[in-house]
Protein backbone atom coordinates (compact mmCIF):
# COMPACT_ATOMS: atom_id res chain seq x y z
CA UNK A 1 0.00 0.00 0.00
CA UNK A 2 1.20 3.34 -0.95
CA UNK A 3 0.64 5.61 1.96
CA UNK A 4 0.89 8.58 -0.13
CA UNK A 5 -1.77 7.42 -2.15
CA UNK A 6 -3.68 4.51 -0.28
CA UNK A 7 -3.78 5.72 2.86
CA UNK A 8 -7.42 5.16 4.23
CA UNK A 9 -9.87 7.51 5.44
CA UNK A 10 -9.71 8.01 9.50
CA UNK A 11 -13.69 7.37 10.74
CA UNK A 12 -15.25 7.54 14.11
CA UNK A 13 -17.91 5.19 15.34
CA UNK A 14 -20.55 6.02 16.80
CA UNK A 15 -24.13 4.30 17.34
CA UNK A 16 -26.36 6.64 15.45
CA UNK A 17 -23.30 7.74 12.81
CA UNK A 18 -24.71 4.45 10.30
CA UNK A 19 -28.13 5.67 9.95
CA UNK A 20 -27.90 8.95 8.05
CA UNK A 21 -25.39 8.16 5.57
CA UNK A 22 -27.42 4.82 4.81
CA UNK A 23 -30.61 5.50 4.85
CA UNK A 24 -30.39 8.73 2.83
CA UNK A 25 -31.35 8.18 -0.79
CA UNK A 26 -32.72 5.31 -0.37
CA UNK A 27 -36.48 6.62 -2.32
CA UNK A 28 -34.42 8.17 -4.67
CA UNK A 29 -34.63 6.14 -8.80
CA UNK A 30 -32.33 5.31 -11.03
CA UNK A 31 -32.99 7.26 -14.25
CA UNK A 32 -32.23 5.58 -17.41
CA UNK A 33 -34.11 5.48 -21.24
CA UNK A 34 -34.73 1.56 -20.18
CA UNK A 35 -35.66 2.15 -17.06
CA UNK A 36 -33.72 -1.22 -15.47
CA UNK A 37 -30.91 -2.21 -12.91
CA UNK A 38 -28.90 -5.02 -12.93
CA UNK A 39 -27.92 -6.96 -9.82
CA UNK A 40 -24.43 -8.79 -9.73
CA UNK A 41 -23.42 -11.60 -7.64
CA UNK A 42 -23.11 -9.59 -4.18
CA UNK A 43 -19.69 -11.03 -2.30
CA UNK A 44 -19.20 -9.76 0.87
CA UNK A 45 -15.76 -8.78 2.01
CA UNK A 46 -14.12 -10.06 5.14
CA UNK A 47 -13.86 -6.49 7.36
CA UNK A 48 -10.23 -5.82 8.83
CA UNK A 49 -10.34 -4.18 12.53
CA UNK A 50 -7.66 -2.76 12.12
CA UNK A 51 -9.10 -0.37 8.96
CA UNK A 52 -12.00 1.87 7.92
CA UNK A 53 -14.67 -0.80 9.11
CA UNK A 54 -15.07 -0.67 13.11
CA UNK A 55 -12.15 1.24 14.58
CA UNK A 56 -13.99 1.51 18.09
CA UNK A 57 -12.74 -2.09 18.37
CA UNK A 58 -9.22 -1.60 18.79
CA UNK A 59 -9.99 0.62 22.28
CA UNK A 60 -11.97 -2.96 23.64
CA UNK A 61 -9.46 -5.42 22.98
CA UNK A 62 -5.45 -5.17 22.40
CA UNK A 63 -5.78 -9.00 20.46
CA UNK A 64 -6.47 -8.92 16.57
CA UNK A 65 -7.70 -12.11 16.43
CA UNK A 66 -10.70 -10.75 19.03
CA UNK A 67 -10.25 -7.86 17.36
CA UNK A 68 -11.38 -9.84 14.09
CA UNK A 69 -14.36 -11.88 15.30
CA UNK A 70 -16.18 -9.14 16.89
CA UNK A 71 -15.57 -7.27 13.60
CA UNK A 72 -17.22 -10.87 12.22
CA UNK A 73 -20.31 -10.90 14.33
CA UNK A 74 -20.73 -6.76 13.98
CA UNK A 75 -20.76 -7.28 10.19
CA UNK A 76 -23.18 -10.33 10.73
CA UNK A 77 -25.87 -8.76 13.03
CA UNK A 78 -25.81 -5.47 11.38
CA UNK A 79 -28.15 -5.53 8.14
CA UNK A 80 -25.82 -5.59 5.03
CA UNK A 81 -27.12 -2.09 3.90
CA UNK A 82 -25.33 -0.57 6.86
CA UNK A 83 -21.90 -2.22 5.87
CA UNK A 84 -19.14 0.99 5.18
CA UNK A 85 -17.74 -1.50 2.93
CA UNK A 86 -20.07 -2.90 1.31
CA UNK A 87 -19.83 -2.17 -2.86
CA UNK A 88 -22.48 -0.47 -3.43
CA UNK A 89 -21.41 0.29 -7.10
CA UNK A 90 -21.97 -3.02 -8.27
CA UNK A 91 -25.51 -2.54 -8.61
CA UNK A 92 -26.07 -1.17 -12.17
CA UNK A 93 -28.73 -0.25 -14.48
CA UNK A 94 -29.32 -2.71 -16.77
CA UNK A 95 -32.40 -4.51 -18.45
CA UNK A 96 -33.95 -6.75 -15.54
CA UNK A 97 -34.18 -5.34 -12.32
CA UNK A 98 -37.59 -3.85 -12.43
CA UNK A 99 -38.45 -7.67 -12.22
CA UNK A 100 -36.31 -8.14 -8.77
CA UNK A 101 -38.05 -4.64 -7.17
CA UNK A 102 -41.64 -6.15 -8.18
CA UNK A 103 -40.74 -9.62 -6.86
CA UNK A 104 -39.76 -7.46 -3.51
CA UNK A 105 -42.62 -5.67 -3.49
CA UNK A 106 -45.14 -8.59 -3.78
CA UNK A 107 -42.90 -10.48 -1.22
CA UNK A 108 -43.79 -7.41 1.11
CA UNK A 109 -47.14 -8.22 0.55
CA UNK A 110 -47.46 -11.83 1.01
CA UNK A 111 -45.97 -10.85 4.38
CA UNK A 112 -48.64 -8.52 5.66
CA UNK A 113 -51.04 -10.99 4.61
CA UNK A 114 -50.05 -14.10 6.16
CA UNK A 115 -49.68 -11.48 9.01
CA UNK A 116 -52.96 -10.08 9.23
CA UNK A 117 -54.80 -12.93 8.41
CA UNK A 118 -54.69 -14.39 11.81
CA UNK A 119 -56.64 -11.99 13.19
CA UNK A 120 -58.99 -10.89 10.78
CA UNK A 121 -61.60 -13.49 9.47
CA UNK A 122 -63.32 -11.29 7.37
CA UNK A 123 -59.93 -10.00 5.23
CA UNK A 124 -61.23 -12.36 2.06
CA UNK A 125 -64.60 -10.68 1.36
CA UNK A 126 -65.10 -8.03 -0.75
CA UNK A 127 -66.40 -4.31 -0.11
CA UNK A 128 -70.36 -4.47 0.36
CA UNK A 129 -70.20 -8.04 1.38
CA UNK A 130 -73.76 -8.68 3.37
CA UNK A 131 -72.97 -11.64 6.04
CA UNK A 132 -76.22 -10.97 7.60
CA UNK A 133 -75.02 -9.14 10.87
CA UNK A 134 -73.21 -6.42 9.34
CA UNK A 135 -72.33 -4.99 5.54
CA UNK A 136 -68.86 -4.98 5.02
CA UNK A 137 -67.51 -0.78 4.12
CA UNK A 138 -63.83 -1.28 5.00
CA UNK A 139 -62.27 1.27 2.78
CA UNK A 140 -59.19 -1.67 2.79
CA UNK A 141 -61.57 -3.78 0.83
CA UNK A 142 -62.13 -1.57 -2.06
CA UNK A 143 -60.95 -2.42 -5.50
CA UNK A 144 -57.22 -1.45 -6.06
CA UNK A 145 -56.72 -0.70 -2.60
CA UNK A 146 -57.18 -3.76 -1.46
CA UNK A 147 -54.20 -5.03 -3.67
CA UNK A 148 -51.70 -4.20 -0.38
CA UNK A 149 -53.01 -6.95 1.45
CA UNK A 150 -54.15 -9.23 -1.72
CA UNK A 151 -51.42 -12.33 -0.78
CA UNK A 152 -52.63 -15.50 -3.21
CA UNK A 153 -52.27 -13.20 -6.22
CA UNK A 154 -48.43 -11.47 -5.15
CA UNK A 155 -47.86 -15.71 -5.31
CA UNK A 156 -49.25 -15.79 -9.34
CA UNK A 157 -46.69 -12.63 -9.39
CA UNK A 158 -43.40 -14.99 -8.14
CA UNK A 159 -44.14 -17.99 -11.06
CA UNK A 160 -44.64 -15.06 -13.58
CA UNK A 161 -41.57 -13.82 -12.41
CA UNK A 162 -39.83 -16.79 -12.33
CA UNK A 163 -40.76 -17.86 -15.84
CA UNK A 164 -39.51 -14.52 -17.23
CA UNK A 165 -36.06 -15.39 -15.01
CA UNK A 166 -35.53 -18.24 -15.69
CA UNK A 167 -36.10 -17.98 -19.63
CA UNK A 168 -34.24 -14.75 -19.89
CA UNK A 169 -30.87 -15.94 -20.97
CA UNK A 170 -32.46 -19.20 -23.55
CA UNK A 171 -34.39 -16.27 -24.94
CA UNK A 172 -31.33 -14.27 -25.61
CA UNK A 173 -29.31 -16.91 -26.78
CA UNK A 174 -32.01 -17.85 -29.24
CA UNK A 175 -32.05 -14.29 -30.59
CA UNK A 176 -28.34 -14.62 -31.51
CA UNK A 177 -26.97 -10.85 -30.47
CA UNK A 178 -23.17 -11.95 -31.24
CA UNK A 179 -22.44 -13.36 -34.66
CA UNK A 180 -22.61 -17.16 -34.05
CA UNK A 181 -23.55 -20.43 -36.18
CA UNK A 182 -25.86 -22.31 -35.52
CA UNK A 183 -24.00 -25.43 -33.73
CA UNK A 184 -22.73 -23.16 -31.57
CA UNK A 185 -26.04 -21.53 -30.49
CA UNK A 186 -27.62 -25.00 -30.51
CA UNK A 187 -24.53 -25.83 -28.03
CA UNK A 188 -25.13 -22.66 -25.96
CA UNK A 189 -28.74 -22.89 -25.68
CA UNK A 190 -28.17 -26.74 -24.68
CA UNK A 191 -25.41 -25.97 -21.93
CA UNK A 192 -27.79 -23.26 -20.14
CA UNK A 193 -30.72 -25.43 -20.28
CA UNK A 194 -28.69 -28.26 -19.10
CA UNK A 195 -27.09 -26.08 -16.09
CA UNK A 196 -30.67 -25.07 -15.12
CA UNK A 197 -31.89 -28.39 -14.55
CA UNK A 198 -29.26 -29.54 -12.96
CA UNK A 199 -29.38 -26.22 -10.43
CA UNK A 200 -32.80 -25.67 -9.95
CA UNK A 201 -33.49 -28.08 -7.30
CA UNK A 202 -30.53 -27.38 -5.04
CA UNK A 203 -31.03 -24.05 -5.71
CA UNK A 204 -34.64 -24.05 -4.34
CA UNK A 205 -34.18 -26.47 -1.67
CA UNK A 206 -30.83 -25.65 0.25
CA UNK A 207 -32.05 -22.22 1.78
CA UNK A 208 -34.87 -24.16 3.32
CA UNK A 209 -32.31 -26.32 5.80
CA UNK A 210 -32.00 -22.51 7.68
CA UNK A 211 -35.60 -22.10 7.63
CA UNK A 212 -36.00 -25.91 9.26
CA UNK A 213 -33.36 -25.38 11.68
CA UNK A 214 -34.90 -21.71 12.55
CA UNK A 215 -38.20 -23.33 13.57
CA UNK A 216 -36.51 -26.20 14.93
CA UNK A 217 -34.61 -23.21 17.33
CA UNK A 218 -37.88 -21.86 17.84
CA UNK A 219 -39.75 -24.45 18.64
CA UNK A 220 -37.41 -26.44 21.50
CA UNK A 221 -36.84 -22.77 23.28
CA UNK A 222 -41.17 -22.38 23.41
CA UNK A 223 -41.45 -19.16 21.24
CA UNK A 224 -44.14 -21.06 19.43
CA UNK A 225 -46.53 -21.23 22.81
CA UNK A 226 -48.15 -18.24 22.94
CA UNK A 227 -50.73 -20.18 20.74
CA UNK A 228 -50.34 -23.83 21.91
CA UNK A 229 -50.03 -26.80 18.74
CA UNK A 230 -53.46 -27.34 18.27
CA UNK A 231 -55.19 -24.33 19.60
CA UNK A 232 -56.43 -20.68 18.47
CA UNK A 233 -55.59 -18.85 21.35
CA UNK A 234 -57.16 -15.58 20.85
CA UNK A 235 -56.62 -15.73 17.08
CA UNK A 236 -59.94 -15.09 15.07
CA UNK A 237 -58.08 -15.57 11.67
CA UNK A 238 -56.16 -18.41 9.83
CA UNK A 239 -53.69 -20.17 12.42
CA UNK A 240 -50.63 -21.38 10.73
CA UNK A 241 -49.96 -24.85 11.04
CA UNK A 242 -46.70 -25.19 13.82
CA UNK A 243 -44.89 -28.90 14.56
CA UNK A 244 -45.51 -30.12 18.05
CA UNK A 245 -42.76 -29.47 20.31
CA UNK A 246 -40.52 -32.18 21.10
CA UNK A 247 -38.64 -33.66 24.66
CA UNK A 248 -35.07 -32.21 23.84
CA UNK A 249 -33.56 -30.55 21.33
CA UNK A 250 -32.03 -33.42 19.44
CA UNK A 251 -35.68 -34.73 19.33
CA UNK A 252 -36.74 -31.44 17.58
CA UNK A 253 -33.62 -31.69 15.06
CA UNK A 254 -34.53 -35.53 14.08
CA UNK A 255 -38.33 -34.26 13.48
CA UNK A 256 -36.93 -31.69 11.54
CA UNK A 257 -34.71 -33.84 9.30
CA UNK A 258 -37.54 -35.88 8.62
CA UNK A 259 -39.53 -33.50 7.50
CA UNK A 260 -37.22 -31.59 5.11
CA UNK A 261 -36.20 -34.84 3.58
CA UNK A 262 -40.06 -35.58 3.00
CA UNK A 263 -40.71 -32.23 1.28
CA UNK A 264 -36.91 -31.55 -0.75
CA UNK A 265 -37.69 -35.34 -1.62
CA UNK A 266 -40.52 -37.62 -2.12
CA UNK A 267 -43.26 -34.73 -1.78
CA UNK A 268 -41.48 -33.17 -4.54
CA UNK A 269 -40.73 -35.28 -6.60
CA UNK A 270 -43.70 -38.04 -6.71
CA UNK A 271 -46.16 -35.49 -4.75
CA UNK A 272 -48.94 -36.09 -7.37
CA UNK A 273 -48.66 -40.02 -6.71
CA UNK A 274 -47.37 -40.17 -3.29
CA UNK A 275 -48.08 -36.98 -1.16
CA UNK A 276 -51.21 -34.95 -2.89
CA UNK A 277 -51.47 -31.59 -1.59
CA UNK A 278 -48.85 -31.93 1.12
CA UNK A 279 -48.57 -28.83 3.54
CA UNK A 280 -45.15 -28.95 5.72
CA UNK A 281 -46.37 -28.50 9.99
CA UNK A 282 -43.02 -26.64 9.87
CA UNK A 283 -44.18 -24.01 7.58
CA UNK A 284 -47.39 -23.88 5.70
CA UNK A 285 -45.72 -21.23 2.83
CA UNK A 286 -43.22 -23.55 1.84
CA UNK A 287 -46.16 -25.19 -0.56
CA UNK A 288 -44.51 -22.73 -3.28
CA UNK A 289 -41.16 -24.63 -3.37
CA UNK A 290 -42.23 -28.04 -4.76
CA UNK A 291 -44.64 -25.95 -7.35
CA UNK A 292 -42.02 -23.95 -8.59
CA UNK A 293 -39.72 -26.76 -9.19
CA UNK A 294 -42.51 -28.68 -11.14
CA UNK A 295 -42.82 -25.86 -13.22
CA UNK A 296 -39.60 -24.97 -13.63
CA UNK A 297 -38.86 -28.52 -15.28
CA UNK A 298 -42.00 -27.98 -17.25
CA UNK A 299 -40.61 -24.46 -18.66
CA UNK A 300 -37.69 -25.92 -19.07
CA UNK A 301 -39.04 -28.75 -21.57
CA UNK A 302 -41.63 -26.45 -23.16
CA UNK A 303 -38.61 -24.25 -23.74
CA UNK A 304 -36.36 -27.39 -25.30
CA UNK A 305 -39.17 -27.66 -27.71
CA UNK A 306 -39.96 -24.70 -28.99
CA UNK A 307 -36.36 -22.43 -29.28
CA UNK A 308 -35.55 -23.48 -32.71
CA UNK A 309 -38.84 -22.34 -34.06
CA UNK A 310 -39.04 -19.13 -36.02
CA UNK A 311 -39.43 -16.52 -33.43
CA UNK A 312 -42.72 -15.54 -34.80
CA UNK A 313 -44.45 -19.19 -34.72
CA UNK A 314 -42.89 -19.46 -31.04
CA UNK A 315 -44.06 -15.86 -29.56
CA UNK A 316 -47.31 -15.50 -31.69
CA UNK A 317 -48.84 -18.98 -32.09
CA UNK A 318 -47.16 -21.77 -29.66
CA UNK A 319 -46.75 -19.54 -26.72
CA UNK A 320 -50.08 -17.82 -26.05
CA UNK A 321 -51.63 -20.83 -27.04
CA UNK A 322 -50.26 -23.12 -24.52
CA UNK A 323 -50.88 -19.93 -21.89
CA UNK A 324 -54.60 -19.70 -22.36
CA UNK A 325 -55.28 -23.88 -22.68
CA UNK A 326 -53.99 -24.34 -19.45
CA UNK A 327 -55.13 -21.51 -17.62
CA UNK A 328 -58.57 -22.74 -19.18
CA UNK A 329 -58.19 -26.29 -18.08
CA UNK A 330 -57.06 -26.04 -14.70
CA UNK A 331 -52.90 -25.78 -14.96
CA UNK A 332 -52.86 -21.76 -13.58
CA UNK A 333 -49.23 -22.37 -12.37
CA UNK A 334 -48.02 -24.05 -15.57
CA UNK A 335 -49.56 -21.16 -17.70
CA UNK A 336 -47.74 -18.49 -15.08
CA UNK A 337 -44.73 -19.94 -15.91
CA UNK A 338 -44.72 -19.68 -19.64
CA UNK A 339 -46.37 -16.68 -19.84
CA UNK A 340 -43.12 -15.16 -17.78
CA UNK A 341 -41.42 -16.90 -21.17
CA UNK A 342 -43.68 -15.31 -23.32
CA UNK A 343 -43.13 -11.90 -21.62
CA UNK A 344 -39.48 -12.16 -21.46
CA UNK A 345 -39.48 -12.74 -25.36
CA UNK A 346 -41.57 -9.54 -25.43
CA UNK A 347 -39.18 -7.95 -23.13
CA UNK A 348 -36.18 -8.51 -25.09
CA UNK A 349 -37.69 -7.11 -28.17
CA UNK A 350 -38.88 -3.87 -26.57
CA UNK A 351 -35.38 -3.61 -25.33
CA UNK A 352 -33.66 -4.18 -28.40
CA UNK A 353 -35.86 -1.58 -30.63
CA UNK A 354 -35.44 1.19 -27.84
CA UNK A 355 -31.62 0.58 -28.22
CA UNK A 356 -31.97 0.51 -31.53
CA UNK A 357 -34.08 3.79 -31.83
CA UNK A 358 -37.12 1.91 -32.64
CA UNK A 359 -40.63 2.09 -32.27
CA UNK A 360 -41.97 -1.19 -30.93
CA UNK A 361 -45.19 -2.45 -32.02
CA UNK A 362 -47.46 -4.25 -29.62
CA UNK A 363 -47.83 -7.90 -30.29
CA UNK A 364 -50.86 -8.60 -32.71
CA UNK A 365 -48.80 -6.29 -35.55
CA UNK A 366 -45.84 -8.90 -35.15
CA UNK A 367 -43.48 -6.14 -36.54
CA UNK A 368 -41.26 -3.56 -35.21
CA UNK A 369 -41.04 -0.62 -37.56
CA UNK A 370 -38.98 2.50 -37.06
CA UNK A 371 -40.35 5.88 -36.71
CA UNK A 372 -41.59 7.42 -39.29
CA UNK A 373 -44.35 9.79 -40.89
CA UNK A 374 -45.54 13.34 -39.44
CA UNK A 375 -44.71 14.01 -35.66
CA UNK A 376 -48.48 13.96 -35.39
CA UNK A 377 -49.00 10.53 -36.35
CA UNK A 378 -46.09 9.37 -34.33
CA UNK A 379 -47.67 11.44 -31.47
CA UNK A 380 -50.71 9.37 -32.21
CA UNK A 381 -49.65 6.02 -31.81
CA UNK A 382 -47.14 6.50 -28.80
CA UNK A 383 -50.74 7.95 -27.31
CA UNK A 384 -53.05 4.76 -28.51
CA UNK A 385 -49.90 2.41 -27.06
CA UNK A 386 -49.65 4.44 -23.57
CA UNK A 387 -53.69 4.26 -23.24
CA UNK A 388 -53.98 0.54 -24.42
CA UNK A 389 -50.41 -0.62 -21.56
CA UNK A 390 -52.23 1.82 -19.03
CA UNK A 391 -55.14 0.18 -18.89
CA UNK A 392 -53.95 -3.39 -19.04
CA UNK A 393 -51.92 -2.20 -16.05
CA UNK A 394 -54.75 -0.78 -14.15
CA UNK A 395 -56.58 -3.67 -14.98
CA UNK A 396 -54.60 -6.27 -13.88
CA UNK A 397 -53.98 -4.27 -10.54
CA UNK A 398 -58.28 -4.86 -10.12
CA UNK A 399 -57.84 -8.36 -10.89
CA UNK A 400 -55.09 -8.65 -8.66
CA UNK A 401 -57.58 -7.05 -5.68
CA UNK A 402 -59.75 -9.62 -6.98
CA UNK A 403 -61.71 -11.03 -3.18
CA UNK A 404 -61.00 -14.46 -2.52
CA UNK A 405 -64.69 -15.10 -0.86
CA UNK A 406 -66.84 -14.57 -4.08
CA UNK A 407 -69.13 -11.50 -3.80
CA UNK A 408 -72.99 -11.11 -3.16
CA UNK A 409 -74.80 -11.32 -6.07
CA UNK A 410 -75.78 -7.58 -5.07
CA UNK A 411 -72.31 -7.09 -5.16
CA UNK A 412 -71.25 -2.86 -7.14
CA UNK A 413 -67.88 -3.80 -7.43
CA UNK A 414 -67.69 -5.88 -10.72
CA UNK A 415 -66.31 -8.94 -8.95
CA UNK A 416 -69.87 -10.62 -8.89
CA UNK A 417 -70.02 -10.15 -13.11
CA UNK A 418 -66.56 -11.72 -13.36
CA UNK A 419 -67.13 -14.53 -11.07
CA UNK A 420 -69.69 -16.30 -13.56
CA UNK A 421 -67.33 -15.57 -16.13
CA UNK A 422 -64.56 -18.12 -15.05
CA UNK A 423 -63.88 -21.27 -16.63
CA UNK A 424 -65.94 -24.32 -15.44
CA UNK A 425 -62.48 -25.93 -14.01
CA UNK A 426 -62.67 -22.80 -11.63
CA UNK A 427 -66.19 -23.55 -9.83
CA UNK A 428 -66.70 -24.37 -6.11
CA UNK A 429 -65.72 -20.59 -5.35
CA UNK A 430 -62.14 -20.93 -7.23
CA UNK A 431 -63.21 -18.05 -9.46
CA UNK A 432 -60.91 -15.67 -7.66
CA UNK A 433 -58.20 -17.32 -8.28
CA UNK A 434 -58.74 -17.50 -12.16
CA UNK A 435 -59.03 -13.75 -12.41
CA UNK A 436 -56.28 -13.63 -10.01
CA UNK A 437 -54.02 -14.91 -12.01
CA UNK A 438 -54.93 -13.03 -15.29
CA UNK A 439 -54.14 -9.86 -13.06
CA UNK A 440 -50.58 -10.65 -12.49
CA UNK A 441 -50.27 -11.63 -16.05
CA UNK A 442 -51.90 -8.21 -17.39
CA UNK A 443 -49.76 -6.16 -14.61
CA UNK A 444 -46.09 -7.73 -15.69
CA UNK A 445 -46.83 -7.56 -18.82
CA UNK A 446 -47.67 -3.98 -18.99
CA UNK A 447 -45.09 -3.13 -17.16
CA UNK A 448 -42.87 -4.22 -20.06
CA UNK A 449 -44.06 -0.87 -21.85
CA UNK A 450 -43.68 1.49 -18.82
CA UNK A 451 -40.49 2.71 -17.94
CA UNK A 452 -41.90 5.51 -15.63
CA UNK A 453 -43.43 2.15 -13.15
CA UNK A 454 -39.71 0.13 -13.51
CA UNK A 455 -37.94 3.53 -12.86
CA UNK A 456 -40.18 3.76 -9.49
CA UNK A 457 -39.50 -0.42 -9.08
CA UNK A 458 -35.60 0.27 -9.43
CA UNK A 459 -35.73 2.78 -6.04
CA UNK A 460 -33.03 1.76 -3.94
CA UNK A 461 -35.48 0.36 -0.95
CA UNK A 462 -37.74 -1.99 -3.69
CA UNK A 463 -34.50 -3.49 -4.81
CA UNK A 464 -33.29 -4.33 -1.40
CA UNK A 465 -36.32 -6.46 -0.59
CA UNK A 466 -36.14 -7.67 -4.01
CA UNK A 467 -32.34 -9.28 -2.83
CA UNK A 468 -33.71 -10.56 0.25
CA UNK A 469 -37.18 -11.93 -0.79
CA UNK A 470 -36.81 -15.41 -1.11
CA UNK A 471 -35.08 -15.13 2.37
CA UNK A 472 -38.26 -12.97 4.00
CA UNK A 473 -40.65 -15.42 2.49
CA UNK A 474 -38.43 -18.44 4.07
CA UNK A 475 -38.56 -16.11 7.17
CA UNK A 476 -41.82 -14.11 7.90
CA UNK A 477 -43.33 -17.31 8.77
CA UNK A 478 -41.56 -18.03 11.87
CA UNK A 479 -41.22 -14.65 13.18
CA UNK A 480 -45.31 -14.16 12.76
CA UNK A 481 -45.91 -17.34 14.65
CA UNK A 482 -43.53 -16.12 17.29
CA UNK A 483 -42.49 -12.82 17.86
CA UNK A 484 -46.12 -11.53 16.38
CA UNK A 485 -48.33 -13.93 17.76
CA UNK A 486 -46.62 -13.35 21.61
CA UNK A 487 -46.26 -9.25 21.31
CA UNK A 488 -50.45 -9.21 20.44
CA UNK A 489 -51.58 -11.44 22.69
CA UNK A 490 -49.38 -9.44 25.71
CA UNK A 491 -50.98 -6.28 24.07
CA UNK A 492 -54.49 -7.49 24.13
CA UNK A 493 -53.95 -8.46 27.74
CA UNK A 494 -52.56 -4.77 28.65
CA UNK A 495 -55.33 -2.74 27.17
CA UNK A 496 -57.83 -5.09 28.10
CA UNK A 497 -58.92 -6.19 24.81
CA UNK A 498 -58.84 -10.24 26.37
CA UNK A 499 -62.01 -8.80 28.14
CA UNK A 500 -63.85 -10.26 24.62
CA UNK A 501 -63.07 -13.54 25.32
CA UNK A 502 -63.04 -13.58 28.96
CA UNK A 503 -66.32 -16.08 30.24
CA UNK A 504 -68.57 -12.87 31.58
CA UNK A 505 -71.35 -11.07 30.78
CA UNK A 506 -71.12 -9.70 26.89
CA UNK A 507 -70.27 -5.54 26.84
CA UNK A 508 -72.85 -3.27 25.63
CA UNK A 509 -72.35 -1.81 22.08
CA UNK A 510 -70.19 0.77 23.51
CA UNK A 511 -67.80 -1.36 25.36
CA UNK A 512 -67.62 -3.69 22.73
CA UNK A 513 -66.57 -0.98 19.84
CA UNK A 514 -63.94 -0.05 22.20
CA UNK A 515 -62.71 -3.29 22.92
CA UNK A 516 -62.46 -3.93 19.28
CA UNK A 517 -60.48 -1.05 18.53
CA UNK A 518 -57.92 -1.53 21.03
CA UNK A 519 -57.69 -5.38 19.39
CA UNK A 520 -56.70 -3.45 16.24
CA UNK A 521 -54.38 -1.20 17.33
CA UNK A 522 -52.84 -3.98 18.99
CA UNK A 523 -52.53 -5.59 16.35
CA UNK A 524 -51.46 -2.62 13.39
CA UNK A 525 -48.99 -1.36 16.69
CA UNK A 526 -47.27 -5.04 16.71
CA UNK A 527 -46.90 -4.96 12.71
CA UNK A 528 -45.09 -1.81 12.75
CA UNK A 529 -42.80 -3.63 15.25
CA UNK A 530 -42.46 -7.28 13.73
CA UNK A 531 -41.79 -5.50 10.26
CA UNK A 532 -37.87 -4.30 10.95
CA UNK A 533 -37.18 -7.54 13.36
CA UNK A 534 -38.67 -9.64 10.24
CA UNK A 535 -36.68 -7.57 7.51
CA UNK A 536 -33.13 -7.89 10.13
CA UNK A 537 -33.58 -11.73 10.54
CA UNK A 538 -34.17 -11.98 6.58
CA UNK A 539 -31.21 -9.74 6.02
CA UNK A 540 -28.91 -12.30 8.04
CA UNK A 541 -30.54 -15.20 6.83
CA UNK A 542 -29.99 -13.82 2.87
CA UNK A 543 -26.49 -13.89 3.88
CA UNK A 544 -26.03 -16.72 5.82
CA UNK A 545 -28.30 -19.27 3.90
CA UNK A 546 -29.49 -18.16 0.74
CA UNK A 547 -25.84 -16.55 -1.18
CA UNK A 548 -23.83 -19.37 0.08
CA UNK A 549 -26.12 -21.77 -1.56
CA UNK A 550 -25.96 -19.82 -4.89
CA UNK A 551 -22.18 -20.16 -4.58
CA UNK A 552 -22.16 -23.63 -3.69
CA UNK A 553 -24.23 -25.02 -6.29
CA UNK A 554 -21.80 -22.86 -9.08
CA UNK A 555 -18.87 -24.52 -7.06
CA UNK A 556 -20.42 -27.99 -6.94
CA UNK A 557 -21.54 -27.90 -10.73
CA UNK A 558 -17.98 -26.18 -11.89
CA UNK A 559 -16.26 -29.67 -10.04
CA UNK A 560 -18.84 -32.12 -11.47
CA UNK A 561 -19.36 -30.87 -14.99
CA UNK A 562 -17.12 -32.17 -17.21
CA UNK A 563 -14.43 -30.01 -19.65
CA UNK A 564 -16.07 -29.13 -23.06
CA UNK A 565 -13.01 -29.34 -25.86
Amino acid sequence: MNPAVDKPKESRWSPTSLVPQKVAGWFRGYTNPLGYSELKDHRHKEYDAQELQYPFLQRVTASKTLQRLLASIFSLILPSFYHRNSNQSSYKVTPTSWLDGLRGIACFIVFMYHYFYAYFETRGVAFEFNNKDSVNHYILQLPLIRIVHSGRSMVSIFFVISGFALSHKVVMLTRGAKPQSAVERSHAILSNLTSSVWRRHLRLFLPLIGTYLLVTVFVSAGWFETVPWGEKGWLTGNVEFRPARESSLWSQLASAAKEYYKVAGPVTLFRGWVYPDYISVYDSHLWTIPEEFHQSMLLFLVMTGLCHLKRWVRVYIFLPAIVVSTMCNGYWAMSLFIFGYFVAEIHAEVVAARESALEPKLPGGGVYSPIQGSEAGRRRRELSRTVFVTVAFLGGLYLCSFPETLPPEKSTTGFTTLSRSAPKRYGGGDACGFWMHTGAELLVFSIVFLPAVQDILCWKVFQYLGRISFALYLVHGTTNRSIGYALVHWGWRVTGASAMWADKAAPDQMGAGLLESSRVAVVLLVFLVNVPITIWMSDIFWRVFDLPSVKFVRWLESKLARAVN
